[in-house]
């Protein structure tokens, strides 16, 4: 299992603060044209803007850029429990090794898809395929992509999971793509990577007699992951919250 490779010495292909929202295209069928499938340039006109800021994940992010980057490296998974932020570090990582796949990135979200069977179908409406009665989605999507150099990412695959052989077809029909899942267990298959996405850093009290945990000085604790998380969630909802000394113990 694949969880820290290099990442020390890795970098983001492109330098960004924590608080920088994230911007690339997605798969979108808006320009996709009935008789000829559209190209993917086509077929990202808009860019995925999240409603709030990326926190932290710096080391996370260059260690998925990293491992994707490997050749043998064809489907990374990310994992971990629901709620711990593998949909936002995926959406990181597209953003930052997107410029090194000469067809970008391509988003599929399958948090709506409720059967196994669909998922292809899903990844082909996705990309602008028009339904054809006399070829298969799954067909039509391996044509699609079988000269692709491109990076898809399947987000919330875990409740359908059953598509995994489909998806193995997928990486085996088309050799120069590359898929990035977000799942809350592995796939379970062949060449598959994982990558464990831990929960951000927690402040860390320094032990005292009696009992007692004081909490760190102010600056240091400003710099936790997770402290920046709160208090980035807190100006969204009031514009005016500031860290200090009296609301840090809260």
């Amino acid at each position: 299992m694949d969880r820290w490779p290099d990442a020390d010495a890795a970098a983001p292909a492109r330098d960004r603060t924590p608080d920088t929202p994230i911007t690339f295209p997605t798969a979108s069928p808006l320009l996709a044209d009935r008789g000829t499938p559209a190209s993917l340039e086509e077929l990202r006109p808009d860019h995925f803007v999240p409603l709030s800021s990326f926190i932290g994940r710096k080391a996370e992010t260059a260690a998925v850029v990293v491992l994707l980057r490997r050749d043998e490296a064809r489907l990374v998974t990310l994992t971990g429990p629901g709620g711990v932020g593998k949909t936002r570090l995926a959406l990181r990582v597209a953003d930052a090794i997107a410029d090194e796949f000469a067809d970008g990135a391509a988003v599929v979200s399958l948090a709506a898809v409720r059967n196994a069977d669909l998922v292809v179908p899903a990844i082909a409406r996705a990309h602008g395929l028009p339904e054809r009665r006399n070829q298969p989605p799954d067909r039509q999507l391996l044509a699609f992509l079988r000269d692709r150099q491109l990076l898809l990412v399947l987000d919330n695959l875990e409740h359908v999971a059953d598509a995994a052989p489909a998806i193995a077809a997928l990486l085996q029909g088309a050799p120069r793509l590359t898929i990035l899942v977000t799942s809350r267990a592995p796939l379970h298959l062949s060449g598959e990577r994982l990558f464990v996405v831990p929960p951000l850093a927690l402040p860390r009290r320094s032990a005292m007699a009696g009992g007692q945990s004081p909490l760190p000085p102010l600056s240091e604790l400003a710099a936790v992951e997770a402290v920046q998380l709160f208090v980035a969630r807190a100006r969204d909802v009031g514009a005016g919250f500031d860290l200090t000394e009296e609301n840090a113990a809260a």
